[in-house]
């Protein structure tokens, strides 16, 4: 008796959790995700799985650039494709409440493309993962697969800043520009680069030196803070 109590607790929190998010960030015309709960501890929101216990959001995706300049690790499907390295198959709000149901909070703190102050929010890990032709598995942080052309060396390890917050005229503006991980500092995107080099859009490429070809299918790994070493 006592587990389904808490088990309805945690989904009262998770419907609370969608109403707060939906009520300030998503415009009218967009539907609600449907929150699905695969057990105890994992859950699917559109196309994220949640894993609450391993603190991780896994989503599926693809190489979209293997080369060339970038201002995005990762976009949607409509999102900015010419300078992104990924594709990822979730919408931005399905991403948006997945991280708040992880208990990540968004801090926002920028106001236009480039700018060089630092992005507020919850840090979180990124990494990325894919098959080689051959059957090895290969797993790097996000970081790995961006290249500094400047010191002629992957993106400083760093963790990610969760800081997708800004909406206008009610309309949840990652929704927009379906922004998911960028290296170039976006106030539209949900997830931002913190370091210094965040405003120069000319700095980084896709690291030609170890991604696979376009279309190689990825999955990319958002972990909480305290739970990278045990994934």
């Amino acid at each position: 008796m006592t587990d389904k109590i808490i088990q309805r607790g945690v989904i009262s929190i998770i419907c609370c959790i969608i109403a707060h998010f939906f009520s300030y960030y998503v415009s009218a015309e967009e539907t609600s995700p449907e929150v699905l709960k695969l057990n105890d501890s994992q859950y699917k929101i559109g196309n994220a799985f949640l894993n609450m216990s391993k603190g991780t959001i896994t989503l599926n995706g693809w190489v979209n650039m293997s080369e060339g300049l970038i201002e995005l690790l990762a976009c949607g499907k409509r999102g900015k494709t010419h300078e992104s390295v990924f594709v990822l198959d979730v919408e931005p709000y399905h991403l948006q409440v997945a991280l708040l149901m992880l208990g990540l909070e968004p801090g926002g703190g920028l106001q236009y493309q480039g700018d060089p102050r630092t992005p507020k929010g919850d840090s979180l890990f990124v990494y990325v993962s894919w098959e080689k032709g051959d059957g090895n598995h290969i797993r790097v942080r996000g970081e790995q697969v961006v290249y500094n052309i400047k010191e002629k060396r992957p993106m400083t390890a760093t963790a990610w800043v969760f800081s997708g917050l800004r909406f206008i005229d009610n309309t949840f503006m990652a929704s927009v520009s379906q922004s998911y991980i960028t290296t170039f500092h976006d106030p539209d995107t949900i997830i931002d680069n913190p370091l210094s080099t965040g405003g120069d859009d000319t700095l980084y490429e896709a690291n030609k030196f170890l991604l696979p070809p376009p279309n190689t299918p990825v999955k990319v790994e958002l972990i909480k803070p305290g739970y990278e070493k045990t994934n």
